[in-house]
């Protein structure tokens, strides 16, 4: 089992991160609609993570 390594994001690194993930899926409504339906593959399914957790820190 791999090691988890903690990622520490301050607000201005966070934002441009999320963004970048958005860029890299295209159709962000399409990619959430495939991830709540469990249809992503290994690669996106870790980008997916990882915006459900930027989403989740940056919520006000």
């Amino acid at each position: 089992m791999a090691a988890v390594t903690p990622e520490i994001y301050t607000r201005q690194q966070a934002e441009p991160r999320r963004q970048h993930i958005i860029e890299q899926v295209g159709d962000e409504q399409k990619f959430r609609k495939r991830g709540e339906a469990y249809e992503l593959d290994a690669e996106e399914l870790v980008l997916y993570d990882e915006l459900l957790t930027l989403e989740y820190l940056l919520d006000d």
